[in-house]
């Protein structure tokens, strides 16, 4: 959903996350815990594309992680 997007960009974006960087992976991960709505608990993870070419900082993923408890899938009409 398009709110969830949001709220997990903005808390993997606060500036109080911290940064981990992988071989190859660089990464924004959010200190505090945020409610998903679903009943979890989760810390959001944004993934950035950085290149060496093309050194700009791009939000490649966002991946809330902890959640556990999955929304119901709606049935079609």
């Amino acid at each position: 959903m398009p709110c969830d997007l949001v709220r997990q960009l903005e808390a993997a974006l606060a500036s109080t996350s911290t940064i981990e960087t992988h071989r190859h992976m660089t990464a924004v991960v959010s200190a505090i815990d945020r409610d998903d709505g679903y009943g979890n608990k989760v810390l959001d993870r944004a993934i950035l594309e950085l290149q060496a070419r093309k050194p700009r900082a791009e939000v490649y993923s966002v991946i809330p992680k902890g959640d556990l408890i999955r929304p119901k899938k709606q049935q079609s009409p």
